[in-house]
This record gives C-alpha cells, sequence and structure tokens, in this order.
C-alpha cells in the first residue's frame, strides 16, 4: 500500500477500524466493543492481511472458480479480502464490493483500496445492519466470500438466516467460500476461551461445527478442496510428505486445521 494511505490507514486503525467483530450482541462486552488501542502487531497483521490472502485464498479460488465477474465479500471489515481478490487476475473480477456494518472499517477498506490503485468504480465498499437482509437482488453474484464472520454472529438462528442470504445473492452455479474457525479446539481461535467454542457467551465469537454448516447450506453441492490442503501439506512438512496422494493426506490436514473453509456451489 502506497503513501499517503498507508498513513491515512493506519490512523484509522489507530482511532478503532477493524476492532469491532460482533453487530448482533445484546451486550457491548468483548467482541461487541470498539477499542481504540491497536499495537504495532495489530497494524502489521493488517497491513499485511492482503498479501497473506493473495498466498493462500486467491490460488484456491483461481483453481476452483477461474473467472468470477461479480464477486461479493461479506463481513470485509477493513477490506483485505476484498483488495487481494480484486487485485487478482485469474480471477478478472470486473466489480468487488465489500459489505460490513462498521462505518469506520468501511472507510479504513476505501483507503487500502486506493493504495493499491484499484479504482471505485470497480472496487466499492457497502454498510449492512446486523441482522438484515443484504442489499442485492436475488442472483446477483458469480461469488460470494465470507472470511472470518459466521463465528461473530451471535444466534444460530441468524446464522442460518445469514447462509440463506448468501445464497439468495449468488448466481445458480455461482460459488460460495465459507472460512470459519474449527469448533475442534479445547481453546476458541479467536478468544483463547476454553472450550469457547462450544459454549455460547455473550459478545464472544463461538464455531459452528462442520455439520451444522453443510445442513445451512442444503442446497449447494460441496467442492473438495484436496489440491488446497495438499498444497498446504508440502508447504508445511516439505518434499518428504508430497509423494503421499491429495486423497490420503487433505481430510487429515483439514481435520487439524485451525480453520474449516467449505466451497460450495449453488444448485437450487
Amino acid at each position: 500500500m502506497r503513501e499517503p494511505y498507508l498513513s491515512q490507514f493506519r490512523q484509522l486503525l489507530q482511532t478503532g477500524a477493524g476492532k469491532q467483530d460482533i453487530h448482533d450482541s445484546k451486550e457491548a462486552t468483548g467482541y461487541a466493543v470498539t477499542s481504540s488501542s491497536a499495537n504495532e502487531g495489530f497494524f502489521r497483521r493488517e497491513i499485511e492481511r492482503v498479501a497473506m490472502h493473495q498466498r493462500s485464498l486467491c490460488p484456491l479460488l483461481e483453481e476452483e472458480v477461474g473467472k468470477a465477474s461479480s464477486i461479493l465479500d461479506v463481513g470485509c471489515s477493513t477490506g483485505a479480502t476484498t483488495v487481494a481478490l480484486a487485485l487478482s487476475k485469474r480471477l478478472a473480477a470486473s466489480e468487488v464490493l465489500g459489505v460490513d456494518p462498521n462505518s469506520l472499517s468501511l472507510q479504513a477498506a476505501e483507503v487500502r483500496a486506493i493504495g493499491y490503485d484499484l479504482s471505485r468504480g470497480r472496487v466499492r465498499f457497502l454498510p449492512t445492519a446486523p441482522d438484515q437482509p443484504l442489499p442485492f437482488e436475488d442472483n446477483r453474484f458469480d461469488l460470494a466470500v465470507c472470511v472470518s464472520v459466521l463465528e461473530f454472529i451471535s444466534s444460530a438462528n441468524s446464522r442460518q438466516e445469514f447462509a440463506r442470504e448468501l445464497q439468495r445473492v449468488t448466481k445458480l452455479n455461482g460459488y460460495i467460500f465459507l472460512a470459519t474457525p474449527t469448533p475442534f479446539r479445547v481453546r476458541e481461535y479467536h478468544s483463547g476461551l476454553w472450550l469457547g467454542g462450544y459454549r455460547y457467551k455473550e459478545g464472544y465469537p463461538w464455531a459452528s461445527s462442520p455439520w451444522q454448516i453443510r445442513k445451512m447450506f442444503m442446497n449447494c453441492s460441496r467442492i473438495v478442496l484436496r489440491k488446497h490442503y495438499h498444497r498446504m501439506a508440502r508447504e508445511r512438512f516439505g518434499r518428504p510428505i508430497g509423494w503421499l496422494p491429495a486423497a490420503v493426506i487433505s481430510p487429515l490436514i483439514a481435520l487439524a486445521a485451525p480453520w474449516q473453509k467449505f466451497l460450495l456451489r449453488k444448485k437450487l
């Protein structure tokens, strides 16, 4: 990200952009509170997040989806995923929209996109309200992306409605990508709470199980991400594991990974 936008982006982070993750909580506590404090580690992670998605998320979608002319990034926060998707030449999106309930995060997302020389005509950011329908017509997007959002929706019913909205705005035979922490951890991924993925606590994230997510998206077929997980294994363990077939190693890596990743195709 080039100057002066990098400095503007840091200032917005300092004032609270990207610091509120839960917007439908009944109480202003935990992850439902906007904090204006941020340390250097937080700045670095936010600034480097575009490159992270370019290394991990974009290759997965480029390999499995190919070209996606219209892309929606739901719960975009400060726009790292949105920008990474817009920069992908293989996805070749002519329109990338990011939506989020936090107005300060959306300001930071706008600055980030300009800092990467992305035009406002091609990349846009819009506000949404929690527990409200997405402000788009049916069958609008080739690809809908939702990264680290589902775990921050407070109730199971709201998660089900959110899944319906993702499917509604996605075109028939279009794709939905979902990344959310696995519940198979002793401590919840974001908060570090013991068994936090298994029990609800107001203002804190909790994980959905794989079978709950599959139920939310019953009208979609699931694409098995063997190539992605096999590539992860090679990168993590090196050449000695390269000879193992993807069909063997991929389910093991997916089970052990801290994040669940679902690529779904809308069928109905």
